[in-house]
């Protein structure tokens, strides 16, 4: 399986994918972890939706900044007030499969305790 993509048409159609080098670039624009970029996306942190929108638009788009990306949703907003709902939504889906920040909090869980909570104990 190859790197996952995913696709939203704003101020064009655009293919939003992460590269090792763009999940650095997250990590260091945000100053989060993946595992943190994830959860904030996920709470609907506008600042990192905007910076994964960047980072992950930069493979199609090599002048793409922050400030771009943040202006390309907000021309978007002017016409489709629900964009940055499906934004959110691909760049999230999309970094945490790249990632694989979702298998992360399942290892914090003890697996002790999902064994008792299956056998009835």
């Amino acid at each position: 399986m190859g790197i996952p993509i995913g696709y939203i048409d704003i101020d064009r159609p655009r293919t939003i994918k992460y590269s090792y080098t763009s999940m650095l670039m997250a990590q260091e624009l945000t100053g989060k972890t993946a595992l943190q970029i994830v959860t904030a996306s996920s709470m609907f942190d506008l600042d990192v939706i905007a910076k994964l929108l960047c980072v992950g638009s930069m493979h199609e788009d090599k002048d793409m900044t922050v400030k771009k990306a943040i202006a390309i949703i907000e021309e978007k907003m002017e016409s489709d007030l629900g964009i940055i709902v499906k934004i959110a939504k691909v760049v999230t889906d999309i970094f945490t499969e790249t990632t694989g920040a979702f298998l992360k909090s399942e290892e914090v869980t003890d697996p002790n305790a999902k064994t008792a909570a299956n056998n009835g104990t």
